[in-house]
C-alpha cells in the first residue's frame, strides 16, 4: 500500500541502467584515480574561474584555460583560435596522448613530424553566458578525450553525445551543465538567440540524475549543490538524489570501482 506514495525517479529505467552502466564505463577507462582524489564540483565562482579580461577573446581564453585545467587535460595540445581565424578541421589521432590519464599523469610524450594540434574556438554570442560557455567547453574537451581514446560508449554510436556529457559531468561541470541545460525562449522571438546557448543533449532532468550521480559519488554536500541550482530545477534534483541513494546495489558497484586510499 505504502508504495502507492512512493515518489517516482525523475527519467525513466532504461536512462537510469545507461547512466549507471555509463559512470562504470568512465571509471574503468577515464582515470578513477584523478575523479576521486582531483576532481571538484565545479561552482560558478571567482576560486574555479579567476581573472579579470580586456576583450572578449581574452575571456574566452581565461575561461577555457580554467576548464582545460579543472578537467586535468592541461598537458593537452590545444590551440585556442579566435572565432573569426578558426577554420575546423578533421582531428587527428595524437599517439603521444595517453587518453585514458588525466592531471599529472596525463603528460604527453614528445611530438612527431605529424604533429597537428587539438584546434578550437567558441561562439561568439556564449560570451554573455559563461556558465553556457564553460559547459560547452567541458563537453568539447569530453569529445576529444573520447576520440582519442578510440572506445566505443555503452549503448552504441548512438549515445555518443550522451555519454561525452557524462565525461563532462565526471569533470566536475555537472552543475554548471544542468543549469544550462535548458533555456527558456520566452515569449518574444527576437530576443530569443540560439547561438548564446549550450547544445544539450541530455534533457535537463537528465542531466540533474547524472549531477546527483556525480554528487552521491563524491559525498558532495546537497546544501551546497542546491544552492547554485536554478530554482526549478532543486525538487529535481532532491527526487534524483533519493532515487539513487535507493539503489544500493547499483551504487555500491560504482563505489567498488573507486581506488581505496
Amino acid at each position: 500500500m505504502f508504495a502507492l506514495f512512493k515518489r517516482s525517479a525523475p527519467i525513466d529505467e532504461f536512462s537510469i541502467d545507461w547512466m549507471f552502466s555509463t559512470f562504470a564505463w568512465a571509471l574503468e577507462n577515464f582515470d578513477a584515480k584523478y575523479f576521486q582524489y582531483e576532481t571538484e564540483l565545479i561552482l560558478p565562482e571567482e576560486r574555479f574561474f579567476p581573472g579579470s579580461f580586456d576583450s572578449a577573446n581574452a575571456m574566452a581564453k581565461g575561461i577555457f584555460e580554467s576548464v582545460k585545467t579543472h578537467a586535468g587535460l592541461q598537458h593537452w595540445p590545444f590551440e585556442f583560435v579566435e572565432p573569426e581565424r578558426f577554420l575546423p578541421q578533421p582531428v587527428a589521432l595524437q599517439q603521444q596522448l595517453v587518453p585514458g590519464k588525466r592531471g599529472g599523469s596525463a603528460q604527453v610524450t614528445a611530438y612527431n613530424a605529424e604533429y597537428q594540434p587539438l584546434t578550437l574556438s567558441y561562439q561568439p554570442q556564449q560570451i554573455n553566458k559563461p556558465d553556457a560557455l564553460a559547459s560547452s567547453y567541458a563537453h568539447l574537451l569530453a569529445q576529444h578525450q573520447l576520440f582519442q581514446s578510440q572506445l566505443s560508449v555503452p549503448g552504441g554510436e548512438a549515445y555518443t553525445a550522451q555519454a561525452t556529457e557524462i565525461i563532462a559531468v565526471m569533470m566536475g561541470f555537472g552543475l554548471l551543465m544542468a543549469n544550462t541545460a535548458y533555456t527558456f525562449k520566452g515569449g518574444c522571438g527576437s530576443c530569443y538567440n540560439a547561438a548564446e546557448n549550450r547544445q544539450a543533449t541530455l534533457s535537463e532532468n537528465h542531466s540533474i540524475y547524472a549531477l546527483a550521480m556525480f554528487c552521491a559519488l563524491k559525498g558532495v554536500d546537497n546544501k551546497l549543490v542546491l544552492q547554485q541550482l536554478k530554482k526549478h530545477l532543486r525538487p529535481v534534483y532532491k527526487r534524483s538524489y533519493r532515487d539513487i541513494q535507493s539503489r544500493e546495489q547499483q551504487l555500491d558497484k560504482l563505489k567498488a570501482l573507486l581506488p581505496l586510499a
